[in-house]
């Protein structure tokens, strides 16, 4: 896939590069640069060299350049399928793309085959300015350790190419039409010194990029806590020396690098009980872990340590060739226990989601996934189990249509929960403790008090008590639900066990059937009764929620997390209403729960965790608990945190890859290599 070209060229490799003016081939570390506008790698003398990607002419596949000739006794370790060169001009692009074009200096220059210009070519009746554009012309020529990597390579510097010049071309027609504007506004006089600044700081990041924002660098996954054994070897878990394994489980306390992961740039990612599923910047979705029941959507039981690429997903998201966010649906992905939810958020052609998507799942039950239908196996548990992706419908009577477009969802160990483009939340699954929040008993409305029974929901159903709310957040727990709603409120409902609803009159026997706002905000927590007036710069914002087994939190609009209940039922019995969590010092970015844990991911890019930790998933190194937030130091030091999620019993997170330094590339190219190695053998003895 196109996504996966273009990440595993700009993670780079180590290839063989070929030079000019016969000096042997050795080993380099080749990659697209980190404002992708050039190929790069580190010459002799430690000098970076760069060629531009808009001087590049064509890429051409096999041993046809006249430096390739000249070398014709490496053929036989490096035959023509595992070969490739850039063929690119000198001097184009020098100047947009800050590129010295000049390839590699490690020795004398040379023209490419193509461009063996001279007197003699115009004798022949060439212009001189065609032989002047042949004297230019050079070759980048590198070596693969196989085909499947050259056909790798070779895709993501063509798309590469292709991108940078849509980006300079971008950028002209800006320039054109900004040199049409007027050169000045009445309100000139009024820009403050920040308005300048940040119109500079714009202009130099387009400028440096081709018009448009440097692409981030390609993600990483980091896992702890208990994770199925598979998803690890002994290499992965040397950075955590204290993990323990128990049955086909390993109890990680400290971050461990997920398998195999080149070739996928997440954007997110979650983690059910037995495996782990992430989503790219492309719209392509990856899953690993252990393949019972079929949840990792690839049509058997197969277990996969590292993540592999749900190739069902593809036509059904219709992720485009281009890649990297040319258009198409882009996938949101959620986990719980041994189910999948994936949800499409849909864009345009210009990259921007244009509201909402459609939900599919994968694995678990069908008979509380809302899909409907067997899965082709031989037993009635097979029968029931979603092998391959199938769309969660949304009947007529729930909506206005049964193409409902989702914008959120959520999914619990027992439960899902759905809010559609028009702010309508939707539930299904078990409705024990009144989970779902219909308030009991079948047919429409939601009045039903707790003496009804609570009754489960095979497809999806509209929760009546928030109709005209407008629901902009939602998030399942184990046994109760949390809602946020356009204008700031949170309302719970389900299990009120141990103060997590927030409801100060609400005892720990007796469920809440159908929403109920949280009116009591006070910063200290435990106050009485609530719902008194409140001054304008009291009123408390809440903008997310995020639900554990114990406990709700929730995120004001200032970035200050509230707690409901306790994370884990540690420590003392919290009060009956929420308390602001004073021990984060930054404003918080996102929150994730797990069954007894919680995390934190502040604006400045720091993680908090805390809870339960007795299976490992606080990350700290130990398997102890946390009573209040505590920030993750160690293995993730240094590297920049993109999003953080929690399963029942471990945690993740993506963070930016991280690059190799200078002289990690110049290593690369001291490593000895001869002739008769293999080009992945950077270990061969010389």
């Amino acid at each position: 896939m196109d996504d996966e070209a273009r990440t595993l060229t700009r993670r780079g490799a180590a290839l063989v590069k070929y030079c000019r003016g016969g000096a042997r081939p050795h080993l380099a570390h080749v990659q697209i640069s980190s404002d992708a506008r050039a190929i790069e790698w580190v010459g002799r003398r430690a000098k970076t060299k760069r060629v531009s990607l808009l001087g590049v002419l064509h890429v051409a596949e096999g041993r046809r350049s006249d430096v390739f000739k000249r070398a014709s006794a490496t053929e036989r370790v490096h035959p023509d399928d595992v070969c490739f060169s850039v063929v690119y001009d000198r001097e184009r692009g020098r100047g947009d793309a800050g590129a010295d074009g000049d390839g590699d200096d490690d020795d004398d220059d040379d023209v490419a085959s193509t461009g063996r210009a001279s007197t003699t070519t115009v004798a022949r009746g060439e212009s001189g300015a065609d032989a002047g554009r042949k004297k230019r012309r050079r070759t980048l020529d590198l070596a693969c350790e196989d085909a499947a990597q050259r056909a790798t390579w070779v895709r993501g510097i063509r798309l590469a190419v292709e991108t940078a010049r849509r980006a300079a071309a971008a950028t002209r027609r800006d320039a054109k039409t900004a040199s049409m504007m007027p050169s000045s506004t009445p309100f000139a006089a009024a820009d403050s010194a920040a308005d300048r600044a940040e119109r500079a700081r714009a202009s130099t990041d387009a400028s440096t990029s081709g018009g448009n924002p440097a692409p981030p660098p390609p993600g990483d996954v980091f896992v702890w806590g208990r994770v199925p054994s598979v998803m690890t070897t002994p290499e992965t878990l040397a950075s955590s020396p204290h993990h323990v394994v128990v049955d086909r489980f390993v109890m990680t306390p400290s971050p461990v690098p997920a398998l195999g992961g080149a070739a996928c740039d997440p954007r997110s990612i979650a983690l059910g009980t037995r495996h782990a599923v992430a989503a790219t910047r492309a719209g392509g979705v990856y899953t690993w872990g252990d393949g019972v029941g079929g949840r990792l959507g690839h049509g058997d039981v197969v277990d996969r340590a590292t993540p592999t690429r749900v190739r069902a997903a593809d036509d059904v998201f219709d992720v485009k060739a281009g890649g990297g966010g040319d258009g198409g649906a882009r996938a949101v992905v959620r986990c719980g226990g041994d189910r999948t939810v994936v949800l499409t958020r849909d864009r345009d052609d210009d990259g921007v989601e244009d509201g909402g998507g459609a939900l599919y799942a994968w694995g678990g039950s069908g008979d509380d996934f809302g899909v409907g239908g067997g899965g082709g196996g031989s037993s009635a548990e097979d029968a029931a189990t979603r092998w391959t992706l199938s769309r969660i419908w949304f009947s007529s009577s729930s909506s206005s249509s049964p193409e409902a477009r989702i914008t959120r969802v959520s999914v619990g160990m027992f439960h899902v929960a759905a809010v559609s483009v028009d702010g309508a939340l939707f539930t299904w699954g078990e409705g024990a403790f009144h989970a779902l929040g219909h308030g009991g008993g079948g047919g429409g409305g939601g009045g039903g008090g707790a003496s009804r029974p609570p009754t489960s929901e095979p497809r999806p159903r509209r929760v009546e008590g928030l109709r005209g709310r407008g629901v902009a957040d939602v998030s399942c727990g184990v046994w109760h639900t949390a809602a946020v709603v356009d204008d700031g409120q949170l309302y719970t409902w389900g299990d009120g066990d141990g103060g997590k609803l927030g409801h100060a009159d609400v005892t720990d026997d007796v469920p809440v059937p159908t929403p109920r706002r949280v009116a009591d905000w006070t910063p200290g927590g435990g106050g009485g009764g609530g719902g008194e007036e409140k001054n304008a710069s009291e009123i408390v914002v809440i903008v997310a929620a995020s639900c554990g087994q114990s406990h709700t939190l929730a995120l004001d609009a200032n970035g200050v997390a509230w707690c409901l209940g306790s994370v884990g039922k540690t420590g003392a019995p919290p009060p009956p209403t929420p308390r602001r969590i004073a021990s984060i010092p930054d404003a918080v970015a996102s929150l994730s729960s797990g069954d007894s844990h919680a995390a934190a991911l502040t604006r400045r890019g720091r993680l908090y965790v805390w809870g339960v930790g007795k299976r490992g998933a606080l990350g700290h190194g130990g398997f102890g608990e946390e009573l209040a937030p505590r920030l993750l130091e160690g293995a993730l030091e240094g590297r920049t945190i993109r999003e953080v999620t929690c399963g029942p019993e471990s945690t993740a997170v993506v963070v930016d890859a991280a690059a190799l330094t200078k002289r990690e590339k110049i290593e690369v190219r001291s490593i000895h290599w001869s002739p008769y190695d293999r080009v992945g053998d950077v270990n061969a003895d010389p």
